[in-house]
């Protein structure tokens, strides 16, 4: 593999990076994790609950809807969570208001590739990632592309640079942060 050369401070050995990628690493770090089963569910209980329990179905429905963690409002609860810890952090960077307020307002299911920008952008780690994606309905245990790799190998050095992160995407040919849809 040849060297790239990134900007002058870059943390990424490239030679580590396309090991961890094609090991597919990212699988095997949070496979060690354990993701408590009640943790993807509130412990909301459905408002219509005794009202429609006579109908077949309806109060399993209802209790499946009802119960689960809603993307939006979850998101909004770790950007609260992470602008306390981290003082710099930028909503503006790949993400503009509008698509961040049909997110937290449950108008639109975000990208598996948003996400992974939001959490670059919030400092997730990659305990933080799963659990986000996971919420979603996504994965990076289940499945995993190069460009996902990619961003697994950032979060877990914990570098949150996208110029770096866009280089190393372009160097393998991958779509970069900015024209992600």
């Amino acid at each position: 593999m040849e060297d790239i050369i990134l900007g002058y401070d870059s943390t990424v050995n490239m030679r580590e990076l396309d090991a961890f990628i094609k090991s597919r690493k990212v699988i095997e770090l949070l496979n060690k994790i354990n993701f408590p089963e009640d943790f993807f569910y509130s412990d909301m209980e459905p408002i219509f609950h005794d009202i429609y329990s006579s109908y077949p179905g309806l109060d399993k429905a209802v209790n499946n809807v009802k119960g689960k963690r809603k993307i939006g409002d979850y998101l909004y609860e770790l950007y609260e969570t992470k602008r306390k810890e981290h003082s710099d952090i930028n909503l503006k960077m790949g993400i503009n208001r509008a698509y961040w307020h049909k997110v937290t307002n449950g108008k639109i299911h975000p990208s598996k590739k948003k996400l992974l920008t939001l959490a670059i952008i919030l400092k997730l780690n990659l305990e933080e990632t799963e659990k986000l994606l996971r919420v979603a309905g996504y994965s990076l245990a289940r499945e995993l592309t190069t460009y996902e790799s990619i961003f697994g190998y950032f979060i877990e050095k914990q570098i949150y640079r996208f110029t770096e992160i866009d280089e190393v995407l372009d160097y393998y040919g991958e779509k970069t942060v900015f024209s992600t849809e």
